[in-house]
C-alpha cells in the first residue's frame, strides 16, 4: 500500500464519517486556521455578557493584515467580507482566537451552511464559487 503524504496544515475525511454537511464528493480540503472573535458582540441587549459560539457550517472570511479567519461580515472592510471557508466544527471563542478547521473547497448542504449579517445565498455562493466551494440543496 502506498503512503499517503499529506502537506502540513491539511487533512483528509476518507477515514471517518461524512458529516451531514457534506452534499458531494468533489474533493473536501481541510486546513488549520485561526479563527477569531473580534468584532462578535460581547454584550447581548441586556448587557450580559454572551458566549460567543460560532457553528460548524459557518461562512467565515480572512483578514487581510492577520490572516486570521472571522465570521465574514457584509459590512467588514478588512477583508474578511469576502466569504472563503467554511467552518468544519463548532467552536468557542469567548476566551480568544482558537485553531480549528475549515473546509477550503467541496460541496455542501445549503440547510447545513449559515452567514453573517447581510450576505445573502447569492453573495455567499458567488464568492465560494470562485474558491472551489459550492452549496447546493
Amino acid at each position: 500500500m502506498a503512503e499517503i503524504n499529506i502537506a502540513q496544515g491539511f487533512n483528509t475525511i476518507t477515514q471517518a464519517a461524512i458529516p451531514e454537511i457534506i452534499a458531494g464528493d468533489f474533493p473536501c480540503v481541510l486546513r488549520l486556521v485561526t479563527v477569531t472573535g473580534e468584532g462578535l458582540r460581547p454584550r447581548n441587549p441586556h448587557g450580559d455578557m454572551v458566549t460567543r459560539v460560532i457553528p460548524m457550517g459557518m461562512v467565515l472570511g480572512q483578514g487581510d493584515t492577520d490572516g486570521r479567519y472571522r465570521k465574514a461580515y457584509f459590512i467588514a472592510n478588512d477583508g474578511s467580507q469576502n466569504p472563503s471557508a467554511i467552518l468544519a466544527e463548532t467552536i468557542d471563542v469567548s476566551d480568544g482566537d482558537v485553531r480549528a478547521w475549515v473546509y477550503l473547497s467541496g460541496v455542501f448542504n445549503m440547510s447545513a451552511v449559515s452567514w453573517a449579517d447581510g450576505h445573502t445565498l447569492f453573495s455567499v455562493t458567488a464568492s465560494l464559487r470562485q474558491r472551489s466551494i459550492f452549496i447546493c440543496n
